[in-house]
């Protein structure tokens, strides 16, 4: 069997992924040279660890004689975009997916090669994701197709006895804003992980934005308890900006010194996972989460800051009238204007940054470094053989 490709990866299987991951780290800390290098940490990945980590990772499927050049005999195949053109990963596997995936990806594949281009399940088929809990325990599996299923009852009569065969919590055909369905009725991920020798329980839905590398996860809630144990107030509270659903949030309010967190997401949909989250963890009487924009919740923030809160009122952004800390985990373009004036409005002894928009952080640093010093940097190897990093930041207000 062919080795696999990694389209798009600078560190292939069989090359040093040891020396990549040290060598990016080191260069992304070059960024920060003028942070004291005693504050500085990098926690480059094993071995192990730069394989079969993925949770979700998502494939063209295209027919291998249409490739450039074609690979023949013809027949089905994963694919990724490179330079802007389909690559084959030569195999039915891929390696920095994890193994649930991987067996997924082998048993889905096969099953489509053994039917014919006309067959409802392949007919105007153009990719296919696949997403895992981080224990993987459960595998969800959607194939995207150009234009609606030309018979629903034959794609269903291929897959249904298959689901329970291969293992699959879900497979959804997703087709011009329609879908078809085997599996799990509720498209949500069930989740563990054991932070501090604590297990934190998740749902967050199969679709939204999850962290995509348990390693990197629990090496960056490992940290960021760590430096949260340094605060000096007995009892500090915190505001959370870009919650999610609470894969930040519940193990911070179950394994550190954090008594109260309010919590901030714009969609609605995490926003309510995020409650269910910290209902099922126990925490409802120290975390609440609640609907808003950053920047417009920032803004209502600062107009408390200088006037107090309104007589009487019923906010959910009243519920903790002062904080010590705020963490931030932004979109890769960073932090909204409103969030950096917030957080130099006095109000914060420390801040905490997650950041993967390496750029966009320097540029957000540039901004929170008049207000704040850096009190460690952390950078992690989040993709690893990728270009990928994930910096974690302590800022402390300066005296």
């Amino acid at each position: 069997m062919s080795t696999a490709y990694l389209p798009g990866y600078e560190c292939q299987v069989g090359e040093d992924a040891v020396e990549h991951s040290q060598k990016k780290l080191n260069s992304t800390l070059a960024d920060f040279s003028y942070v004291p290098s005693e504050r500085l940490q990098k926690l480059a990945s094993t071995e192990a660890e730069t394989l079969t980590y993925r949770c979700t990772c998502g494939f063209q499927i295209i027919s291998s004689e249409l490739l450039s050049p074609p690979i023949l005999p013809a027949r089905l195949t994963y694919c990724m975009r490179n330079n802007f053109a389909p690559v084959s990963l030569r195999t039915d596997r891929f390696p920095v997916a994890n193994v649930r995936i991987q067996d997924a990806m082998e048993n889905v594949i096969v099953s489509l090669r053994s039917l014919g281009s006309a067959h409802a399940a392949v007919e105007n088929l153009t990719s296919c994701k696949f997403v895992s809990s981080w224990d993987e325990k459960e595998v969800f599996v959607t194939l995207s197709y150009s234009d609606s299923v030309s018979d629903s009852a034959e794609w269903l009569a291929h897959f249904s006895p298959l689901l329970e065969l291969f293992s699959i919590t879900s497979l959804t055909a997703r087709f011009q804003k329609s879908s078809l369905s085997l599996g799990r009725e509720e498209k949500c991920v069930n989740d563990k992980i054991v932070v501090r020798g604590v297990e934190i329980s998740y749902k967050k839905p199969e679709d939204a934005f999850c962290h995509p590398n348990k390693h990197t996860m629990s090496k960056a809630l490992d940290w960021l308890i760590t430096r949260i144990e340094s605060i000096e107030s007995e009892s500090p509270t915190l505001l959370e900006m870009y919650c999610g659903s609470g894969a930040h949030t519940i193990p911070l309010s179950k394994c550190s010194v954090i008594s109260k967190i309010l919590c901030v997401e714009l969609d609605q949909r995490l926003v309510d996972y995020c409650n269910g989250n910290i209902a099922s963890n126990g925490v409802q009487d120290k975390v609440w989460c609640i609907k808003g924009d950053a920047g417009k919740v920032s803004s209502r923030l600062m107009r408390r800051r200088v006037s107090g809160p309104p007589e009487n009122s019923t906010s959910p952004l009243d519920i903790i009238p002062t904080f010590n800390a705020l963490l931030v985990d932004p979109p890769r373009s960073g932090l909204d204007a409103s969030v950096k004036k917030l957080a130099m409005s006095g109000e914060f002894e420390d801040m905490f940054y997650v950041s993967c928009g390496r750029e966009a952080l320097k540029e957000d640093l540039k901004v929170l470094c008049q207000f704040f010093e850096v009190e460690s940097l952390c950078v992690t190897d989040l993709f690893p053989r990728t270009d990928s990093v994930e910096t974690l930041v302590h800022l402390r207000k300066k005296k």
